[in-house]
């Protein structure tokens, strides 16, 4: 027992000497890739909400909301979640269009199309500003 009693004090000694733990740990600092990929869930969460095939002004709606939470909550720096959030919305959209495309309701896309055309273009300038492409973009939130 006294040798454990020894062992612990000796390691004690050894961690007090090394000074405080937390300044030897950088802090986590977001990546690109990270933001992305929560920009990404951030479109998950507004298309689980908004799922019906004709509600693309809510699900825009949602994902703008998103946009406006998240540029308030960091400030400068959201050009990489604006990035997943937006590609991936837009994908949502392809996804409602072609379901409606396939049962023969083509004329129900015209919403949808327009709100694909917004987000896209919101897409396409968030990865301007990072310089960035779609193919980046995607190989990241495909894991590559």
């Amino acid at each position: 027992m006294k040798l454990v009693l020894a062992a612990c004090a000796v390691a004690l000694a050894a961690a007090a000497a090394a000074g405080p733990h937390d300044a030897s740990i950088p802090a986590a600092v977001p990546t690109v890739g990270s933001e992305i990929h929560r920009g990404a869930a951030a479109a998950f969460v507004c298309y689980l909400r908004f799922s019906g095939l004709r509600q693309a002004a809510d699900f825009t709606g949602c994902v703008q909301e998103a946009h406006t939470r998240n540029q308030q909550r960091v400030g400068e720096g959201y050009e990489a979640f604006d990035a997943g959030l937006y590609f991936r919305a837009a994908q949502f959209i392809r996804i409602k269009v072609e379901v409606l495309q396939q049962g023969d309701r083509g004329s129900d896309t015209a919403d949808l199309l327009s709100a694909l055309d917004a987000l896209a273009a919101d897409s396409h300038a968030a990865q301007t500003r990072l310089d960035i492409s779609d193919s980046e973009v995607a190989d990241v939130l495909a894991g590559q």
